[in-house]
């Protein structure tokens, strides 16, 4: 039997990257959808490129504050228990 996924457990980087494609495509359309996917490319590729551990740590976050900002989330963000963007709301 197959154990139930926790509600309060952050979504697998795959599943985030769906919802987040799939939330650019209603709001922006195929074209916005395409310049997100080139956007994740471009940090993969980094990402790819990168041996130093605590430089792929921040790699990261910039590339999550970089979605965050294109699409116009409103909110703060908070990766890791750590402030990126204060919630100005």
């Amino acid at each position: 039997m197959k154990k139930k996924k926790d509600p309060n457990a952050p979504l697998e980087e795959r599943e985030t990257r769906l919802t987040i494609l799939n939330d650019c495509r209603n709001k922006y359309g195929p074209e916005g959808e395409r310049q997100l996917r080139m956007i994740f490319d471009k940090w993969d590729n980094l990402l790819r490129k990168c041996t130093n551990e605590n430089e792929r740590k921040h790699i990261k976050v910039l590339a999550i504050t970089e979605i965050h900002q294109k699409m116009n989330y409103i909110g703060g963000l908070t990766v890791g228990g750590n402030v990126i963007i204060n919630d100005d709301s």
